[in-house]
């Protein structure tokens, strides 16, 4: 659906060389752009800090009783779904470098193929929630998902390979 653009900002000015039809999506890239558009812990709606988001993806480890999902939304007074979305990246995801941002598993999205060599590095590494050789963590170092992971610690998938 098309919406209006005042290019001076000022919805009082219905000049006709003030306005353009764009659409949602384009008037909020021109928030952004003019720096109306609040985000991260500015938005009125934020329940964490930049802070806490670099902690989150700093410990998180997934079903951990101490560091998983549930524990660090229960931790931070958040819902189990803010905590994923700061996890996969959906929300804050400008926040920190790569390396800071260890927990978003944007690598896992471009369906990266394992080799052979390392299946049987994961097969024979793999040690459950460990921030080394846990799920999480194989998948990020291997650029995959941690299902992906999951299926190849299971025998699920690669089966010809012992």
């Amino acid at each position: 659906m098309p919406e209006v653009h005042y290019k001076d900002d000022n919805k009082a000015n219905n000049d006709v060389t003030n306005l353009e039809w764009t659409t949602s999506e384009g008037n909020k890239n021109y928030a952004v752009k003019d720096r109306r558009y609040k985000s991260g812990e500015n938005h009125p709606h934020a329940k964490l800090t930049e802070e806490q988001v670099l902690y989150i993806c700093k410990v998180y480890i997934p079903r951990h009783p101490e560091f998983g999902q549930a524990a660090l939304s229960r931790r931070f007074k958040v819902s189990k779904p803010t905590i994923r979305c700061v996890i996969t990246g959906e929300n804050w995801k400008y926040i920190g470098t790569d390396e800071e941002r260890k927990c978003t598993p944007n690598t896992a999205k471009k369906s990266k193929k394992l080799t052979e060599e390392q299946v049987r590095f994961i097969r024979e590494k793999y040690i459950p929630r460990h921030p080394e050789f846990g799920q999480g963590a194989l998948a990020r170092k291997f650029g995959v998902s941690r299902a992906a992971v999951e299926l190849v610690v299971q025998g699920k998938n690669w089966k010809n390979l012992k």
